[in-house]
Order: structure tokens, then sequence, then C-alpha cells
């Protein structure tokens, strides 16, 4: 993230920070993935042949006339996320992970709509730098007009980016409101739902927006036994009517005008059978262009974007079918034997890993369109969950925080 914003002022730091970064953080779960120990939960074992299944499928780069680059850039878009799973199994102190995502994300989101409300023209030049977009120009830069062809992006850069950022962002922080899992003062959290779930609505994603609706609905359902859910509902109603009023005060202003056109064109276009149609499309057209081995797969991102990128065929939209063509039964089997067993377990204990099903349960969402799973920063926080979810000492926690405020909005003991 802060590679991101100083990238916004044209200050490279990824030689200096982001690659050492990403360097350090592989070894260690590099090192932590191969830790047999008679102990460690049989899901994280299976985590871990899946891990090298990937790994070894490089040597199918011999037969599948693929640039090995493909191969290496995966690493870094699957693989290096794919570790955050051990940190999450072997790391038990919660707060520390989350509240720094959190933050990270709070800021992002909030300098984001600052930037993307007022279009200041560095801003401006960064994104068009960034999309590389031909009818730019220093001369005659017309704001409106090459922000009206963008999503809200806040610092990252794209709108899936802020998608897959927003929603866990937003699910803890709502989940923060009730069982003060994340220690932040009250009137923070607050401003974190706020920007999460205007972030989520702004980047126009149909999966962001559904479940930025659907979170609080289900955390006021989750607690409303405890008598906490009305007061969550307002909260949620709150922000909506917010939302609402706030667009219609400042609907004279050329700038606000253009984004609430915008999101109400989205909102009225929320087909989701329209959008997989799409997709489909892109499947049938791949599986006709390309021999593949139903078994093993084509290897680690040789259907991909980078793939694409080399002028061959590839899947951009759909994580699934991707993976499916990469890694073939072997490797779908393998993914399906490390998320079923932690989603029934997150089920079974939803008061305990509601935020890690809601967060797991929207990535799943998101691949059945996107590549979400391949999203180097974003989709590390699935994988944590995952970990988490099998973290013993983790659900010890949980469970005596439970005990503790009983899911008590206001934080305090019972008597």
């Amino acid at each position: 993230m802060l590679n991101t914003f100083l990238a916004i002022f044209g200050i490279d730091t990824d030689v200096l920070i982001y690659y050492p970064s990403v360097l350090i953080l592989f070894i260690l779960g590099i090192s932590y993935a191969f830790n047999f120990n008679s102990k460690i939960s049989t899901t994280i074992k299976t985590a871990t042949l899946f891990l090298c299944y990937l790994l070894f499928s490089a040597f199918l780069y011999n037969i599948n006339r693929t640039p090995f680059n493909c191969y290496l850039f995966s690493i870094l878009q699957t693989i290096f996320p794919f570790l955050f799973i051990y940190l999450g199994y072997y790391y038990s102190d919660d707060d520390v992970y989350n509240k720094w995502f959190l933050y990270g994300c709070a800021f992002c989101f909030i300098v984001g709509l600052i930037f993307y409300f007022t279009t200041p023209p560095f801003y401006v030049h960064y994104l068009a730098n960034l999309r590389d977009v031909s009818w730019y120009s220093d001369m005659a830069a017309d704001e409106n007009t090459i922000m009206a062809a963008f999503r809200f992006s806040a610092l990252f850069g794209d709108s899936y980016s802020v998608s897959y950022f927003s929603v866990p962002a937003l699910v803890l922080s709502l989940s923060s409101t009730i069982n003060h899992r994340i220690k932040i003062k009250k009137g923070v959290v607050y401003i974190f739902v706020l920007a999460s779930f205007v972030s989520a609505i702004l980047c126009q994603q149909r999966i962001a927006i559904a479940f930025a609706l659907f979170t609080p609905l289900f955390y006021a359902l989750l607690s409303i036994r405890k008598g906490f859910g009305f007061r969550l509902l307002l909260i949620y109603f709150a922000l909506i009517i917010l939302i609402i009023v706030a667009l219609n005060v400042i609907s004279n202003l050329d700038r606000f005008v253009i984004i609430k056109e915008n999101v109400v064109d989205r909102f009225l276009n929320l087909n989701f059978k329209d959008a997989m149609s799409e997709r489909t499309d892109q499947y049938s057209s791949f599986s006709r262009q390309t021999d593949w081995s139903l078994f093993i797969g084509l290897g680690l991102g040789s259907c991909g974007g980078y793939a694409r990128a080399a002028g061959l065929s590839g899947i951009t939209d759909g994580w699934f079918v991707k993976t499916f063509y990469e890694s073939g039964i072997i490797g779908i089997f393998l993914f399906a034997s490390v998320i079923i067993p932690t989603i029934l377990r997150a089920i079974n204990k939803i008061k305990l890993f509601d935020v890690e099903l809601l967060i797991i349960g929207f990535f799943l969402a998101a691949c059945l369109g996107a590549d979400a799973l391949s999203a180097t920063i974003p989709s590390s926080i699935f994988w944590y969950c995952v970990g988490r979810i099998w973290n013993p000492r983790y659900m010890g926690n949980l469970r005596n925080m439970s005990l503790k405020n009983k899911y008590n909005f206001d934080g305090d003991k019972q008597q």
C-alpha cells in the first residue's frame, strides 16, 4: 500500500521496499510450509501438498510451449499470497495483522476518495499513465472526461483491488463494532465502516456491491439473539441514508453528477447472468485453442494474464476455470480438499469464525468471474483466514473473548 501511494508521486520503491519485503516473507513462508510435524492439521498438510504440486508444475513447461517467465511471474502472483496460510496457522496474535490491514485499507480508501472526488492533476496523470491512455494529453487534460471513464481505484490503480480490499475491511470493521476483536476506538471504527462501505460501492464491482449490502445484514442476524442486531441494522440503514442524502446535497457539482450517474447505472445493470455468459465465451474460446491434459493441466501461470500478455491464449476472468486448466483435476481436487473442510469448520463454529467465513466466501464468489486469488497482495488475507480457522491457539483466544463480551455491542462485560 505504501508502494502504491508513493508511486502516485512518481517515487518508485519496488527495489528498496516491495521486492525485498516479498523476498523476506516468501522465505519465511516456505520455511513454515515445510515444517513437518505430526501435530499439524491434516488440512494444512494438504495445503502444503497443493503448494508442492503447483511449484513442481514447472516441469510441464517442457511441453506446454509457454514462455517460462509466465511461471516465474505466477510464483509472485499466486504462490506468495498462498504462503499466508502458514502465517495464519502459526501466528497466535490476531490483533496485529488485522489492525494493520484495516488501517492500511482505511488510509488508502480515505485518501483515494479525496483524490477521486477532487481529481487533482497529479492523480489524474497517474491513473492515465497507469492505464496507458493514448488520448490523454498534458496539454489538453479534461479531468472529468478521464475520471468518468474509470471506476474508483483509490491508490491501487484498478477497481478490482478496491473490491478485494474493501469487503474484507468492511467485515473486519463491522465485526469490531460487535465483538471488539480489533482494539480500535469506537468512533474510528465507524469511520472505517463508512470508508469501506463507500469504497465497495464506488468500485462498481458486482460482487463487492453484493457483499457490501449483505455483510451488515449478516452481522445483524448473527447478533440479534443477543439484542444488538437492531443497533447494527440502524448503522446499516444510516450508512445508506447518509450516502443518498450526501449525493443529493452535492448533486449540483459536475464531478459528483458523473460519479452518481456511473454508480446508479451500475446498480441498474447488476446482471450476474450476463456477466457469466460473457466469461463463458472466453472459456469456450480458450478451450478450442489449447491442447491440455485433463488430469495434470498445463502448469502454473500457463493460462493466465501473463500468458495473454505473451500473445498466447489465456483466461483472466475466472480463477477456478484458469486453475482447472493449469493444474487439472489433481490441482482442483487438492484445492477443494483444503477449502471444503475449512468452510464446514467455519460454519460449524460461525460465532467464532464469522470474519474468516465471510472473507473466504467473498473471495470464492469473486473467483467465479475474476482472477481474485491471483491478486498478489489482496488475496493474502484469504489464505491468512484459511490458516486462522485451523489455528488451535487462535480458536482458544476467540472462545475466551466470546465468553468475555458475548457479542456485547458496547464491549462491556456482562454482569
